[in-house]
């Protein structure tokens, strides 16, 4: 995306793609003066001037988002963000990934903490299955030193165990919680796979549409 404008609004997405160009250069968009919550870009940078991670002039608001691609230019660059007139709340970049020490905005971690899940959880982050930043369950990450935190959405539908894609782990994850609902102490919710408040046979058949599938 080249630039968000004023009533523009970007949410919930994320790219993997290398960006090059002069200046105002993003990973995930060039010049912001509206509002990107929840995205996470990382792919390679390179640009002139005005040069980030995720996005390289901003004037809007930035929350809860993150970038991990290497970044370079020849001023005004930054890890997250290059230049910086607006709000940043809550967010992070990879500095060992990025090669970049500083940003105009966000907190620089090392990839260990950029893969550790106590880093977003604390800064307030919802992920699926952690009750005390909200019930939306925007974030999505399966065990610590795997990956940084991606988009539930991403996640193939029945991969209740995650990371390796649905297989005999989650099967088994579902037949513990076989009967399950919302009333009992040990509900499971990721084996909800239809989000309709009990486990059983729905669940089990979107288990078999899916199986083998969606490995990452």
């Amino acid at each position: 995306m080249g630039v968000n404008w004023y009533d523009g609004n970007v949410t919930r997405c994320y790219t993997t793609d290398a960006v090059s160009g002069d200046n105002y250069i993003g990973g995930l968009t060039g010049f912001n003066c509206g509002t990107i919550m929840t995205c996470y870009a990382t792919g390679t940078v390179d640009g002139e001037q005005g040069t980030g991670g995720l996005l390289g002039w901003n004037y809007g608001d930035i929350g809860q988002c993150y970038a991990t691609g290497t970044v370079s230019a020849e001023q005004e660059v930054g890890g997250l963000v290059g230049w910086n007139d607006g709000t940043i709340t809550a967010c992070f970049w990879d500095v060992q990934a990025s090669g970049q020490a500083t940003s105009s905005g966000g907190e620089g971690k090392t990839t260990a903490e950029m893969q550790t899940l106590s880093t977003f959880i604390s800064a307030g982050w919802d992920f699926v299955g952690e009750p005390q930043n909200g019930t939306d369950d925007t974030w999505r990450m399966c065990v610590d030193g795997l990956n940084s935190p991606r988009v539930w959405w991403e996640f193939a539908v029945a991969d209740i165990a995650c990371p390796n894609g649905i297989s005999l782990t989650d099967f088994s994850v579902l037949a513990i919680n076989w009967l399950r609902d919302n009333t009992d102490p040990l509900w499971y919710n990721n084996a909800d796979i239809n989000a309709d408040g009990s486990i059983g046979i729905p669940d089990l058949l979107l288990m078999c549409e899916s199986w083998l599938t969606g490995t990452e």
